[in-house]
């Protein structure tokens, strides 16, 4: 027989409702500066999105040995997952998002 007991759930406080509103406002200020500085490329950007705005990217890919651009898994992969699929570390995916950063900021 299955005995079903009534456990007591905390209504949460003012204080933590702040603590929250704090954790929150810091996470998106810190994204909003971070793209703000860098550029509009992360590593999470979408492959075929990052080529099909920014064309002169295609050198950088090219540059670091990373020729999947027609592939069909560009559609959905991120340059991070894309990279790690053809055994590129965290440095060189950061060297490549900070030269087309570059990139765009020169051919603007």
């Amino acid at each position: 027989m299955v005995s079903i007991t009534k456990s007591k759930v905390k209504k949460p406080t003012k204080s933590s409702h702040k603590s929250v509103k704090k954790t929150l406002a810091k996470r998106t200020k810190s994204k909003k500066a971070g793209n703000i500085e860098k550029g509009p490329i992360t590593k999470e950007t979408n492959i075929n999105e990052i080529v099909g705005k920014y064309p002169g990217t295609i050198e950088v890919f090219f540059k670091h040995g990373f020729y999947c651009i027609g592939c069909q898994a560009a559609a959905f992969e991120s340059l991070e997952q894309g990279a790690k699929a053809h055994g590129m570390g965290d440095e060189l995916i950061e060297q490549m998002v900070k030269e087309m950063n570059e990139t765009i900021k020169k051919n603007k």
